[in-house]
């Protein structure tokens, strides 16, 4: 779950940049990353994410920059959700 999901999910949610296709790009490679590396035995038990989940923020935040950012909304959106927070907490 990490491997496929951890990044993508923290990123969405924290970098206004994300895009549809970085998040796919993160999930598609961090999964498929974790399966070679299952199957393949060559790593200890529990040790594929340490592998996985990098290799799918690299993807993320690659495939982001590369492709189109979000809409302006959406990326306001987020900006005003920190910003909001930030105005809340003190």
């Amino acid at each position: 779950m990490l491997s496929a999901f951890g990044f993508p999910l923290v990123l969405g949610i924290w970098w206004s940049r994300a895009n549809t296709q970085g998040a796919l790009a993160g999930m598609l490679s961090g999964a498929i990353t974790f399966v070679i590396l299952i199957t393949s035995g060559v790593l200890p038990t529990n040790a594929e994410p340490i592998i996985a989940a990098p290799i799918s923020l690299i993807f993320i935040i690659v495939v982001s920059l590369m492709t189109a950012p979000p809409p302006k909304e959406k990326q306001d959106l987020v900006e005003f959700y920190h910003t909001h927070l930030e105005d809340t907490n003190g």
